[in-house]
């Protein structure tokens, strides 16, 4: 993806959804993807829930996490956005896993 900011008023990035499981209480999740940039030092935004974090990015494949605490009233608040942080700014993503936990667990597609 790369950003080419037009507007101060456009919203940009890739918007995701997870599915985190129905709960009764507060659970601890971590969300893990993997990313590089076009070269060291691009960097990426990431939001979970109202978690904010930006990544330094390099050349090579790299696996980014964010991790947090899912309430349970939050449960339908469930997107992502990822972005490049600079105008002209190209990253690629990939393997995004949302799940219960505190540590990623190896990727699965299914």
């Amino acid at each position: 993806m790369t950003r080419a900011v037009a507007s101060a008023d456009m919203c940009w990035g890739m918007f995701g959804i997870g599915y985190p499981p129905e709960l009764d209480q507060p659970a601890p999740y971590v969300f893990s993807i993997y990313m590089r940039g076009e070269k060291d030092g691009d960097r990426a935004f990431v939001r979970v829930l109202d978690q904010d974090t930006t990544f330094n990015l390099t050349g090579e494949w790299r696996r980014y996490s964010v991790k947090g605490v899912f309430p349970p009233e939050r449960y339908r608040d469930r997107g992502v956005l990822i972005a490049p942080t600079g105008n002209g700014t190209t990253i690629w993503l990939d393997a995004m896993q949302l799940e219960v936990g505190s540590e990623p667990t190896e990727f699965t597609d299914d």
